[in-house]
């Protein structure tokens, strides 16, 4: 699984880093607290007919159940990075930041390699 990869190479690479999966913060206990939590959530929103379908599909489920649960997961001087694709549901995504009562700033923003698509990497205060 992707999990397994990433703590994989994590190892490999002498990097102190857990990957853990989860929908939103749900396997967690309620004390967990990270210094840095990372999100690549879906895109779009549409049927879920099978679970490759959530790599896609989704956005709105995953980004509320994250977005009113990541403040509970975070130290104190901790950070959220997540990303966005501006070709995604982008005002939903800004309309469920201010919901929550996040602030933003893009840190970083790239293309894809045939520059069709971009990619944003959001900083969450």
């Amino acid at each position: 699984t992707a999990v397994e990869n990433s703590n994989h190479n994590f190892e490999l690479k002498g990097i102190g880093f857990r990957a853990l999966q989860s929908d939103a913060f749900k396997a967690l206990t309620a004390d967990a607290t990270f210094d840095l939590i990372l999100a690549t959530p879906p895109y779009l929103d549409g049927p879920i007919e099978n679970p490759l379908d959530y790599a896609v599909h989704g956005t709105t489920h995953f980004l509320q159940e994250f977005l009113s649960g990541a403040r509970a997961h975070l130290n104190a001087s901790g950070k959220v990075l997540i990303t966005y694709a501006e070709w995604g549901l982008l005002s939903q995504f800004e309309d469920l930041l201010a919901a929550n009562k996040w602030s933003s700033k893009i840190i970083d923003s790239r293309a894809s390699a045939d520059g069709a698509r971009v990619y944003r990497l959001y900083e969450l205060s």
